[in-house]
């Protein structure tokens, strides 16, 4: 699962977006209604893991679900790009 939240990037202004990439192709996107964050501010999220689906918790606490489009049941890595600064990471 990849999660990019946009806020400017073409027309994906104040977009979250989420995709999944397998065999070096990108599947199809989907966006998130909600836009719970500023750019420079904290933020946190939460993502669960169901056989099925991802289940991310998002700032102001909407819930988007996304497939679990590769149907692993473990995922050995976490990959954080770009400008953020990570202050905790918890996995239950």
């Amino acid at each position: 699962m990849h999660v990019n939240p946009r806020f400017n990037h073409g027309a994906g202004i104040r977009k979250v977006v989420f995709t999944s990439r397998q065999g070096g192709n990108w599947g199809e996107s989907n966006y998130c209604q909600s836009f719970p964050s500023e750019e420079g501010k904290e933020f946190e999220i939460s993502i669960e893991f169901k056989s099925a689906e991802f289940l991310v918790i998002l700032p102001d606490d909407s819930v988007f679900h996304f497939p679990n489009r590769l149907g692993a049941e473990i995922y050995p890595m976490i990959f954080v790009d770009d400008d953020v600064r990570i202050t905790s990471f918890k996995i239950k």
